[in-house]
């Protein structure tokens, strides 16, 4: 997305947009995503424009989160950005069952539980051996590593779907 100062210039509306790999948005130029389109639309609404100079959508989508991460999310980063509207890009094929363990089949992330009118987060995973090797200095190295080499990349991409194949069936 955009660099984007803390402090909120005047006249400027500000739409924090919360979201996974959908409102990320890799997978086309950043000027189709639909934050974009929704941005230039808006800027050409002549009551916005009048009462507006700018309008700006503030990309957070992260590929992989679900609700839980995107309210820690605007609790820890957007919330500092002092939006005007937030949206919630919610996808039903995989949000909803996000948020609870047994419907999901993710792993190490957190969950919130509703106890006595509360939000009550619940992270247990990240006393789970498997979170505590993956988020090891020595991991992040590796991740680093991986990330600037194709042939170790193809490797892993192959493993993967070798065990996809014929260890999961």
């Amino acid at each position: 997305d955009r660099n984007y100062q803390i402090d909120k210039p005047n006249r400027v509306l500000r739409v924090a947009v919360l979201g996974d790999s959908y409102t990320a948005a890799f997978q086309v130029p950043i000027e189709k995503s639909f934050l974009r389109v929704a941005e230039k639309r808006l800027q050409t609404c002549l009551p916005a424009a009048e009462k507006f100079g700018d309008i700006q959508f503030m990309n957070f989508g992260v590929n992989g989160y679900g609700t839980a991460q995107e309210l820690l999310m605007f609790r820890h980063r957007v919330s500092q950005f002092d939006p005007d509207i937030v949206l919630l890009a919610l996808l039903t094929g995989n949000d909803l069952a996000d948020n609870h363990p047994k419907l999901s089949q993710r792993v190490n992330v957190p969950y919130y539980t509703y106890i006595n009118d509360e939000l009550v987060l619940r992270n247990e995973f990240r006393e789970d051996i498997s979170f505590r090797l993956i988020t090891s200095d020595l991991a992040k190295l590796g991740f680093q590593i991986m990330g600037k080499s194709r042939v170790i990349q193809v490797i892993f991409k192959g493993k993967y779907a070798f065990t996809d194949r014929f260890l999961r069936s």
